[in-house]
């Protein structure tokens, strides 16, 4: 089912973009991009203000708790395959403390 699903949506995706490219956008009512620049942005320093960070903070608390606790799940259910034991709380250390 899923993948008749997603035959269709490429079929309506592939005539879309014929007719743009036979009649023009105007007529497929399909929405370009435009051109992608050439050339990758000057390298440049980041500003670190302390309200960037406390910007920040939040999401990079959030993102870093979010990995360290997928870690320690994969290791959990691999663990539990081969019939190991897992200390979670050593796994949470091990796989923190690069992240410092």
């Amino acid at each position: 089912m899923r993948l008749s699903l997603a035959r269709h949506r490429n079929t309506d995706l592939y005539t879309a973009i014929l007719i743009n490219l036979s009649q023009g956008k105007e007529v497929a009512n399909l929405a370009l991009a435009g051109a992608l620049p050439s050339s990758l942005p000057p390298l440049s320093a980041s500003s670190f203000t302390l309200g960037n960070v406390r910007i920040l903070a939040p999401a990079v608390l959030a993102t870093t708790l979010l990995a360290l606790t997928e870690a320690v799940s994969i290791a959990r259910s691999l663990a539990d395959r081969s019939g190991q034991h897992l200390d979670s709380n050593q796994e949470f250390i091990c796989q923190g403390y690069p992240i410092l």
